[in-house]
């Protein structure tokens, strides 16, 4: 992976990345989920501590998602040449979903930081590739989670991110519409992805038919 991205960054113009970082407009911007997110009982998921971490996914019809899809484009215009895509949206996954489910499910915010402790996760100052960045609001309520793919010979820190259910992009840390405030995290784990099994759950009304 790191060669690949090392590759595609080398025709990106560093000097047009900071610039046009400088430039972006994030007011207004909002990522959204089109449909509406419930609960998979399908999968069960859990921490190395033992925590259940409730799994989501998206219900919404084809055309509808079809027509959220198509206006990736427009709606992430003002960042302009600082993307590089990776992927076309799919409603399978958000961002904590593509870090720590491997694109399977949607994962809420509020349980990432039960996962960052029970999984052992740490904060560092100079990141590495493999690590996390999370992201949060001034409250310190988690916004998005990125993958760091890259740290080029300046110290220039690349990242990988899935934007809601929309498309995946590379990115400088700063070039997101979520927030300013971030910390890289690390784990001594080999992989971010949390333990699911598939589950035969039923609740109550189920069971008695």
């Amino acid at each position: 992976m790191l060669i690949l991205v090392a590759a595609t960054m080398s025709g990106w113009s560093y000097h047009r990345i900071h610039v046009r970082s400088n430039e972006l407009i994030f007011s207004g911007l909002e990522v959204t989920l089109p449909g509406n997110v419930e609960p998979d009982f399908g999968a069960v998921a859990m921490t190395d501590e033992g925590t259940n971490i409730p799994l989501y996914r998206v219900a919404v019809e084809e055309s509808v998602f079809g027509t959220y899809a198509s206006k990736s484009e427009e709606k992430y215009a003002d960042f302009g040449n600082a993307l590089i895509r990776r992927k076309e949206a799919d409603r399978m996954a958000n961002c904590h979903g593509w870090v720590f489910t491997a694109g399977r499910f949607l994962l809420k915010g509020n349980d990432v930081d039960r996962i960052l402790c029970d999984n052992h996760y740490y904060v560092v100052s100079v990141p590495k590739p493999r690590d996390i960045v999370i992201y949060r609001n001034e409250a310190g309520a988690i916004l998005h989670t990125a993958l760091v793919q890259a740290v080029l010979s300046d110290g220039t820190v690349i990242t990988e991110s899935k934007w809601g259910v929309d498309q995946r992009f590379l990115h400088l840390p700063t070039v997101q519409p979520y927030s300013q405030l971030f910390e890289y995290y690390r784990t001594a784990r080999p992989t971010h992805l949390i333990q699911i099994r598939e589950s035969n759950h039923l609740d109550a009304d189920d069971r008695n038919g």
